[in-house]
């Protein structure tokens, strides 16, 4: 049941602290592992990288468009760390470079836009507009989303439908969260939360989270699957189910893995912020 710790997909908080190449291009698959999340199609996920890796060549000195002017100062690749001030200035030279270069306006547009959008991510002013991006609910209590109170919820739940709980795990205690009986049936769920906004244990208590929560909530979901399948391994005599908050990003990723849930015998069951369980 243990929380997981911010990953790297958060935007740069500090606009003065000063970024490597190394670090951009960590910070670069944090952004592709962000649009993945948000659900963009392959081909955008692919001209957001695409051309924003295209840029990081560019400030590196590896990269020169085609008609470039060899006589052309270039400051940039003598620059080892980067301000997010000087990398979205360095995109004004960029633009000039490849307009100097006779590029198609159209080209142009999209090698700096592209490339802009990955600057402004950096900075926390982009937002997907993906189909599935989703961000976590943003009203002051969602307490209703910790594991804990899910965990509970469920276990009121199965006593209400006459099972008896075997076991239940106690906050972050690793192993089946829920084990339940019922007659000769026997029951093993895996609950997962959903990302909240702010932190609740840890050195960063009472701090905002900076990391996207779709992104969170999709290795949720995933490491909440394989761990279902792993009891399915261990006692294929008992049913499993999986147990989530009732949040739209959750109901996504189920639904575009339901049949092999279904295959598998993987119920999947949806809790409310009133507490209602319902099978997904």
């Amino acid at each position: 049941m243990s929380e997981l710790s911010d990953n790297a997909t958060a935007p740069v908080a500090d606009g003065s602290k000063l970024l490597a190449m190394a670090d951009l291009q960590q910070r670069l698959r944090d952004f592709e592992s962000y649009l993945i999340a948000e659900e963009l199609t392959p081909s955008a996920r692919f001209t957001y990288v695409d051309q924003a890796s295209r840029y990081l060549r560019w400030l590196k000195g590896d990269y020169r468009p085609r008609n470039a002017s060899a006589s052309l100062d270039d400051s940039r690749s003598r620059r080892h760390t980067w301000t997010l001030a000087e990398l979205r200035m360095d995109l004004v030279g960029y633009r000039t470079e490849l307009q100097a270069a006779r590029m198609k306006p159209s080209a142009v547009k999209t090698y700096t836009e592209r490339s802009e959008t990955f600057v402004r991510w950096l900075e926390g002013r982009y937002t997907s507009r993906g189909p599935n991006g989703l961000p976590l609910p943003v009203q002051d209590d969602d307490s209703w989303l910790d594991e804990a109170n899910i965990q509970r919820h469920v276990v009121a739940w199965l006593k209400a439908e006459g099972w008896t709980i075997v076991r239940q795990a106690d906050g972050r205690e690793h192993g089946t969260d829920i084990d339940a009986e019922r007659g000769d049936s026997r029951l093993a769920i895996e609950v997962k939360g959903h990302p909240r906004r702010i932190h609740t244990f840890g050195a960063n208590k009472g701090q905002e989270r900076k990391w996207h929560p779709g992104a969170q909530a999709r290795t949720y979901y995933g490491n909440a699957v394989h761990t279902a399948i792993t009891m399915l391994h261990a006692d294929p005599d008992r049913s499993v189910a999986i147990a989530l908050p009732d949040v739209a990003v959750y109901r996504g990723l189920v639904d575009r893995s339901r049949d092999p849930l279904h295959q598998l015998q993987i119920e999947v069951w949806f809790v409310n912020e009133d507490g209602q369980v319902r099978h997904g």
